[in-house]
């Protein structure tokens, strides 16, 4: 009977062992930053399929700009900061490489962030009908042959898809004169996306949390209502729209 006893005790202790490592190890792969999940830093993770290995020169002219396919333009400045036109950054601090970066942050976002070499980014452009994102990575510094830094070696991705688009609304209803009272749209988790269809009486524009809608003024007598579409590579959602027929007692 005590032998039994040992037996039940010993695998019992077996199983709660495994119960502790496994509960460590996924602690230990995954960290919560700036509101986004990040691979543990130190894990070595393959670059995404699309990766391109570029190098970028200080300055603040327009030849020191460069153009990332399917995103924009950035640029490092002579203050060593990643800019660009209607461009926002993030840092997420030091990590092994681009793969680690796996989702794009909520907070942390600023117009520029300084240059480290061994830090990754996530830098957002939002515009008409669209939102996009890049991941950035910091390889190393280009010195130059007098000494300092004059560039760095960057590696990219874009556009940045981790999610297909999902909002956190389903609907939107309007007034008859609500021209000027746009309604948001707001993504539950980021990543870009574009506008595939609408109607012509409505108009969308990206926004950091998502998108924001205006409409014009609906002069029919009669209610309007419609589907806008989003899409992007994986995945696509629809949130219909409805606007309410002119008064039939205007106010003047």
């Amino acid at each position: 009977m005590k032998k039994l006893f040992n037996k039940y005790l010993f695998l019992l202790c077996v199983a709660f062992g495994a119960l502790i490592f496994s509960s460590c190890s996924k602690d230990d792969d995954a960290e919560n930053d700036n509101g986004g999940v990040v691979i543990n830093p130190d894990k070595n993770i393959p670059d995404p399929k699309g990766t391109i290995t570029m190098n970028m020169m200080v300055g603040d002219g327009n030849d020191n700009s460069v153009s990332v396919r399917d995103f924009g333009t950035i640029k490092i400045n002579s203050a060593y900061n990643f800019t660009g036109g209607s461009c926002s950054f993030v840092s997420l601090g030091k990590i092994k490489g681009l793969g680690n970066v796996t989702a794009i942050p909520q907070d942390g976002w600023n117009s520029s962030v300084a240059v480290n070499s061994g830090d990754g980014y996530v830098v957002g452009y939002m515009d008409y009908g669209l939102i996009r994102y890049a991941r950035l990575y910091v390889v190393s510094e280009i010195a130059g042959t007098s000494g300092g830094i004059i560039g760095y070696t960057i590696k990219c991705q874009a556009p940045f898809v981790p999610f297909a688009p999902k909002f956190a609304e389903s609907s939107l209803e309007f007034g008859a004169n609500d021209n000027s009272l746009p309604k948001e749209l707001t993504l539950v988790n980021l990543t870009s996306a574009k506008v595939k269809s609408k109607p012509d009486w409505c108009y969308v524009y990206g926004t950091e949390n998502g998108f924001r809608v205006y409409v014009d003024n609906n002069l029919m007598d009669a209610e309007r209502s419609g589907i806008i579409e989003f899409e992007n590579a994986e995945g696509s959602t629809s949130v219909s729209i409805k606007q309410q027929k002119k008064s039939d007692n205007p106010e003047f």
